[in-house]
């Protein structure tokens, strides 16, 4: 399941509640208002059993060392239940916090490397790459070092080269909702994949974990979850780049309608009234949104076809535009449906079901 942005104590409990009803994994987003990792933190310090992960925390704004010690320092107190997601961003994202960055792709590789180097290291820390520098002969860390070692680190992205850069230097992707879209998902986005497995620098063990994010909107008032969902979708779609998934299928004029809305009405933006220009069919084709019972039948055969591509955890997306109440709500609907569908459930703090 994925987390989204509301007060610590609200997503501890939330995060408890998706402990008790066996789901797998809740994941943490980041945004300006508040750190992934922190987040992560304060919902597994809250809990004992349920793993935890940053879905995801960005490059950007901290110099790998530094996040490096982040997570040699979460993942001790954690028990080695934490695992590190990390995001270039879009570059709309990367202009909130005042940052330019050319070659996000590569810079992001690179930071990866640096980072894993880190956490494997033992002192003596030196490393030199095209875009960060680091000299530590007197780096240490506390805690199990095991642990520490055995952080795995999942990459993310939309676009072609983004997942190839992932797949290159991360051990698992977290897929963008946007991105596990048919046919771009089979064309492009699995195929980018397995080639930036393949020219991965690095000696591997086991084969690329793949987490792909999944809309999901549950009320009991089915209009209610579906409008919702559009509003997600809506939100997604008046991003230019999010676009690029949708280009030569029968919705990309929809998106492209979207985008219009959108730029019309910056910056008094209704977006029920943007999600109201998303068709039904898009909502049934990207989306788990329903009732309780109705989601909770869907997510077996979804799981399923999603498993024979590769995909081995669907991360539950909930709805968040209204506020911390519909976050609440959604995720609790998601909560019951995960525990009711499939043992197999993971959730994004929007956190395998």
């Amino acid at each position: 399941m994925l987390a989204g942005i509301a007060p610590l104590a609200v997503l501890q409990e939330l995060t408890r509640s998706a402990e008790a009803a066996g789901l797998h994994r809740v994941w943490t987003i980041e945004g300006t208002g508040g750190d992934g990792i922190i987040r992560a933190l304060a919902i597994g310090v809250a809990t004992s059993r349920i793993q935890v992960a940053t879905g995801i925390a960005y490059t950007f704004p901290k110099l790998p060392l530094h996040t490096a010690g982040m997570v040699a320092e979460v993942q001790d107190l954690l028990g080695g239940r934490f695992t590190l997601g990390l995001g270039a961003g879009t570059r709309g994202i990367r202009r909130r916090y005042g940052l330019e960055e050319d070659h996000p792709a590569p810079r992001f590789g690179e930071y990866v490397d640096l980072v894993r180097d880190a956490l494997e290291s033992d002192g003596g820390f030196e490393f030199s790459g095209r875009f960060y520098r680091s000299s530590a002969p007197l780096l240490s860390f506390a805690g199990d070092p095991d642990q520490r070692r055995a952080t795995r680190i999942y990459g993310s992205g939309v676009n072609k080269i983004m997942l190839e850069t992932a797949a290159a230097h991360c051990d698992g992707v977290g897929l963008h909702p946007i991105a596990g879209i048919q046919p771009y998902f089979d064309e492009v986005a699995l195929p980018a994949l397995a080639h930036g497995y393949e020219r991965s620098a690095k000696k591997r063990n086991e084969p690329l974990s793949i987490a792909l994010w999944y809309i999901c909107s549950v009320h009991s008032d089915r209009a209610i979850a579906r409008q919702r969902a559009a509003e997600v979708l809506a939100f997604y779609f008046s991003t230019p780049s999010y676009g690029t998934p949708l280009q030569g299928s029968s919705w990309a004029g929809a998106a492209a309608q979207v985008r219009d809305a959108f730029r019309a009405a910056v910056p008094n933006i209704d977006w029920h009234a943007l999600g109201a220009l998303i068709p039904d069919g898009m909502i049934d084709e990207f989306c788990l949104a329903g009732t309780p019972d109705e989601v909770a039948e869907q997510l077996i055969p979804l799981e399923r076809g999603l498993a024979e591509r590769g995909v081995d955890e669907l991360v539950l997306e909930p709805t968040s535009h209204s506020g911390v109440g519909e976050l609440i709500e959604s995720c609790e609907g998601i909560i019951k449906a995960a525990a009711a569908g499939s043992p197999r459930a993971s959730e994004t703090n929007g956190d395998r079901r």
